[in-house]
């Protein structure tokens, strides 16, 4: 089952139509093929621009995104029961000595393949597996024409993404029965931010036979992140009679939770560039830019 829906609006909120504002939203619920799975999302996004003068543009936005979902990886790769019989009566009638000589690991390579007889839908997870994320944005643009010919540009973003969630991770198919799935759960926390900025300013001088047309600018930005884990042995599942619920999710204390990686990426930038055109029809460009980058990574 598949429901979605969204709205869409646009319009002006004074008479002078200087103040113009869209407003975007979308919900989806959704169910998957698999027993109990969701995949659920609700966005929007917001932007209000002022024409402060016939030179001067001001636009807000603001964007949201929510997401939960379960998590699944589908059935695991079963060992051919063929293969694990030849094994079985190698080591139950062979001699120590060929045993030792000629291992049946060796003999016999375990050979892998899918079990028809299970249905597709089935989960080798918990029903309440959920992996939840959210990522919030605003940004500004600001466009000022000091002339015609001279043009200014300043833009600003910020974004925040967090994503936090819990499973029951299958690891390994018992090789003894071939039926018994060991798990365990696995807690991630993911926290994500981003901030950027841009400056330019373009001209443009000369005729229609000879024009500079000149462009500099600098930009920066900001970038903190940090990835947490903790993982807990839990019981294992049989693939043909699954019994869930045999573990509750409990609050997993932050203390237990440990940051693997914690990576600062910090950018700035100054460039300028020029063009010089002939008639509009022969184009020379020139640019230089500067970079420093600066990445600090924390890995425990």
């Amino acid at each position: 089952n598949n429901h979605y829906g969204q709205v869409d609006l646009t319009g002006s909120l004074n008479e002078a139509r200087t103040l113009l504002y869209r407003l975007y939203s979308s919900v989806r619920d959704s169910e998957t093929f698999q027993d109990s799975s969701r995949a659920d999302r609700t966005a929007g996004r917001g932007s209000l621009t002022w024409l402060a003068s016939s030179a001067t543009t001001v636009t807000v936005e603001t964007e949201w995104l929510k997401d939960a979902r379960t998590f699944e990886r589908g059935q695991p790769a079963a060992f051919d029961p063929l293969v694990l019989a030849q094994r079985a009566d190698y080591q139950n009638q062979a001699p120590q000595i060929a045993q030792i000589l000629f291992p049946a690991e060796e003999l016999f390579p375990l050979q892998y393949t899918i079990d028809e007889t299970i249905p597709v839908e089935r989960r080798f997870t918990e029903p309440d597996d959920l992996i939840e994320s959210e990522r919030y944005g605003m940004a500004y643009e600001l466009d000022h024409e000091f002339t015609r010919s001279w043009k200014l540009h300043h833009a600003l973003r910020g974004e925040v993404y967090e994503r936090s969630g819990a499973r029951a991770d299958p690891t390994a198919l018992s090789q003894t029965d071939n039926e018994t799935i060991t798990r365990s759960q696995i807690v991630n926390t993911t926290r994500q931010a981003n901030v950027a900025g841009r400056l330019e300013l373009r001209g443009e001088i000369g005729d229609s036979t000879l024009k500079h047309r000149p462009l500099v600018g600098i930009s920066g930005s900001h970038n903190p992140d940090e990835i947490g884990t903790a993982t807990f042995g839990i019981d294992s599942i049989n693939r043909r009679n699954p019994q869930y619920g045999s573990r509750a999710f409990f609050a997993i204390p932050n203390s237990l939770i440990e940051i693997e990686t914690d990576r600062r990426d910090d950018r700035g930038a100054a460039y300028g560039r020029f063009q010089l055109s002939i008639y509009e029809r022969v184009h020379l460009l020139a640019g230089a830019r500067y970079d420093e980058i600066l990445v600090q990574t924390r890995d425990p």
